[in-house]
């Protein structure tokens, strides 16, 4: 039956509306629980969630007296917006129409409000009825609260306080009762007491004297602490020290190891070269032997002579003939990276480079020793270059460029190109393109990785382009790749700069897994064929002048018989 007195609102948080100023509440003055409102909270027409929001009304009385009351709340449906609300006597204490009156909800540092509704007041016909002050609900719960504790302490402080003063009794009378059992006059006892006071006294003074001395043993300790904090760090500035000198052990062992490496190449080279020297002394002396034995049949008029007059070089070109005959020769150069040092062409003009592209650079878009640890490519020896990029759809490319014309023409001398009329570098280019090499084979050793597992490509490059096709091997380990050199090859493999470039390349890398390039060495094999005396003139301008000038001067006795 109670909620007959209830009135049902719709009441927007959307202020701006105003959809519900019809929306009234009238009662009497002095009316208390009877009349109240189920209250349904929207916004924008729709249910506003309440749950965790603290509820209560607040209104101002046409006095201007202030009303707060959030203890008569009861929760219908938090979720819904939906609580019931029963107006008390301190809202109905002032005649006439409320000038403001809303629900408000509050929760943390959010606060949010209905729209106003209307509160009128009539009389009742109790004259005597006081106009009520202000109303706060929740001061007066605060003031209740607090009496009710005050006065709840003070009773227990007293109780506490009545009980402390029984136990105090208590103990000196049962004192009282031990001492006269035991015959002994309070005035003894309090001797006792003052003495135990004296001693207290004197124990206080010890104590603080160890106070003073533990204040020192702490000073004590932190002095040894702050010592210890010093020696610690020198400690650790003493092993960064003792780490750098341990990585500049490291790397003077590496250089030592690089050093002894180079001279256990010079030694091997030097032995090389011992052997060829022995080798070149061998065909010395059994030359020198046949020059003896044709002098002795020159000396006995046994060689033949000619109608026609021939020069001293023609004589010795003949002579020569005489000793080794006129069949031409082939020999085979092989050009690597052997000794390369970066940032010199001084005694090995050659260069390799790495770089990574979408596509396939051209010779020119390579610099000379980018990214190359030359002494890992000097020789097959396992001792291996890697290279690797791992930006998305790059192609790690290794450009190996031999310098043909230059190694040549400081192998075969300017005898060799003077006798064909050659002294330009054009001139000389001309010679070595055409005709004189007669066979070329690149080969290269190691293997490539990319996204899709193990391959390594190679390309030579031909006027303008790399070659359309792709030797290649998918293996895992170091293999070598070989492509030998048809007729077309032949001449166009050595581009007008004198270099002949050979391109290794891995799979474009994903992003993910790099595009890996691993060299343990490559070469070029180059062979040209000349006639075999002009091999020998050729050793012997380059390893023995003091034999030339013999043979020049048997054929100047051989020239001088011819006169006769």
């Amino acid at each position: 039956m109670a909620d007959l007195h209830y009135q049902e609102f719709y009441l927007d948080i959307d202020k701006a509306a105003s959809k519900n100023l019809n929306q009234i509440v009238t009662g009497r003055l002095g009316d208390n629980m009877l009349t109240g409102l189920i209250v349904n909270v929207l916004e924008n027409d729709k249910p506003f969630d309440l749950t965790d929001y603290s509820i209560r009304f607040e209104g101002t009385t046409s006095a201007s007296t202030v009303v707060v009351d959030a203890d008569n709340v009861e929760i219908k449906s938090l979720k819904d917006g939906k609580f019931k609300y029963t107006f008390s006597n301190q809202v109905f204490s002032v005649l006439d129409q409320y000038q403001l009156a809303y629900f408000a909800f509050e929760k943390n540092s959010t606060r949010a409000t209905t729209e106003n509704f209307v509160i009128n007041v009539i009389q009742d016909v109790d004259i005597t009825w006081e106009e009520a002050e202000s109303y706060i609900s929740i001061l007066n719960a605060l003031i209740r609260k607090f009496n009710t504790e005050f006065e709840d302490s003070q009773r227990v402080k007293a109780q506490t306080f009545e009980e402390f003063l029984k136990n105090k009794e208590t103990q000196y009378q049962t004192l009282s009762d031990t001492a006269k059992k035991l015959g002994i006059d309070l005035a003894v006892i309090q001797t006792s007491v003052t003495q135990l006071e004296k001693d207290t006294s004197a124990l206080d003074t010890k104590v603080k004297s160890l106070d003073k001395q533990v204040g020192n043993l702490k000073t004590t300790s932190e002095a040894v602490d702050t010592a210890f904090k010093s020696t610690k760090q020198k400690v650790e500035n003493l092993d960064v020290a003792v780490k750098g000198l341990e990585e500049k052990t490291g790397t003077l062992k590496t250089d030592t190891a690089d050093l002894d490496s180079k001279v256990s190449t010079l030694k091997t080279d030097t032995s090389t070269l011992e052997q060829k020297s022995e080798n070149l002394k061998q065909s010395q002396i059994d030359l020198s032997n046949q020059l003896i034995e044709t002098n002795e049949k020159v000396d006995a008029a046994d060689v033949y002579r000619k109608s026609e007059t021939m020069n001293s070089e023609e004589i010795s070109a003949n002579v020569i003939n005489m000793i080794i005959g006129k069949e031409r020769t082939q020999i085979t150069y092989r050009i690597d990276l052997k000794n390369k040092s970066a940032g010199s062409f001084v005694g090995n003009p050659n260069y390799a480079s790495f770089l990574a592209n979408s596509n396939l650079l051209q010779p020119s878009q390579f610099v000379p020793d980018s990214y190359v640890d030359y002494p890992k490519l000097y020789a097959l020896d396992d001792a291996v270059l890697h290279v690797s990029n791992a930006q998305q759809t790059k192609i790690g490319q290794v450009v190996l460029a031999y310098n043909v014309f230059e190694v040549l023409k400081n192998e075969l001398g300017d005898q060799f190109f003077n006798d064909r009329g050659a002294v330009t570098d054009e001139d000389k280019f001309s010679i070595i393109q055409n005709g004189l090499i007669v066979k070329i084979q690149d080969s290269i050793w190691g293997y490539g990785r990319g996204p899709s597992g193990n391959k390594l490509v190679a390309k030579r490059y031909q006027p303008g382009n790399w070659e359309s096709g792709t030797p290649h091997h998918t293996s895992e380990t170091i293999q070598k790749i070989v492509m030998n050199e048809t007729d077309w090859w032949l001449k166009n493999r050595i581009q007008s700069n004198g270099f002949a470039y050979t391109l290794a390349y891995a799979e474009a890398s994903d992003g993910v897994a790099g595009s890996s390039v691993y060299l343990d060495y490559a070469c070029l094999d180059i062979t040209i064929e000349i006639s075999a005396h002009e091999h020998f003139e050729l050793m012997i301008a380059q390893y023995n002048v003091p034999f030339l000038e013999q043979l020049n001067d048997l054929a100047d006795r051989i020239s001088a018989l011819e006169s006769k």
